[in-house]
């Protein structure tokens, strides 16, 4: 499951860098920070990294979630958390035998 995850939010931060102008792009490092002292995103570019990483969740998976309700609830400022929420929000919508449920 890590590898597709981490698959989602790679596909995802791509999106986003093609957004997001010559010598900002996002790093893929779990540890790049987010938002907050030393984010790498305003709110706006926020919006569209959740949206990017929305889409890529249905589109993978076939899991639609609202994930910016799971991030305000952690806190979330780094990429390795941002895994984390991920796993989560995958681990619950995943029955016992491996179907997805929305």
């Amino acid at each position: 499951m890590e590898d597709k995850i981490q698959n989602i939010v790679s596909r995802a931060i791509d999106r986003l860098n093609e957004l997001l102008p010559t010598g900002q792009s996002l790093p893929k490092e779990r540890t790049t920070t987010l938002l907050g002292r030393g984010g790498r995103l305003d709110s706006m570019g926020f919006v569209n990294f959740l949206v990017a990483l929305e889409e890529e969740l249905e589109k993978q998976l076939g899991i639609t979630a609202t994930l910016a309700d799971e991030v305000m609830m952690d806190g979330l400022s780094t990429v390795g958390e941002l895994h984390e929420v991920l796993a989560r929000v995958v681990r619950s919508r995943r029955s016992p035998d491996g179907i997805t449920t929305v």
